[in-house]
């Protein structure tokens, strides 16, 4: 991902970086795939990808912004569970996400 300056933010000093794409009703639903599960509160300070994406999408002016967190894909490359399983929570939250019934 990049951020493409005039195209994304601009910069006028001395105020700050502001995002082109504020106020224009985006939406991003970002699904986010790691080896192990973030959500348990004992990991949850590891999880660095959310507050990442959090900060960049808002420097371009996005604030609206839902995660799925798709953590635990350890278990499928090792077999303990098929993928089918593992992305049946995930595709059926998806729709819900998005306002889709």
């Amino acid at each position: 991902m990049s951020c493409e300056r005039e195209r994304l933010f601009v910069i006028r000093p001395p105020v700050r970086p502001k995002g082109l794409l504020a106020g224009k009703n985006k939406r991003i639903l970002a699904i986010i795939a790691s080896g192990a599960s973030y959500k348990e509160a004992r990991l949850s300070a590891l999880d660095h990808a959310i507050p990442y994406l959090r900060f960049i999408f808002g420097f371009m002016g996005i604030t609206d912004i839902q995660f799925i967190q798709a953590g635990g894909t350890a278990a499928v490359a090792q077999g303990r569970i098929s993928p089918k399983d593992f992305l049946a929570p995930y595709l059926n939250q998806m729709p819900r996400s998005v306002g889709v019934q």
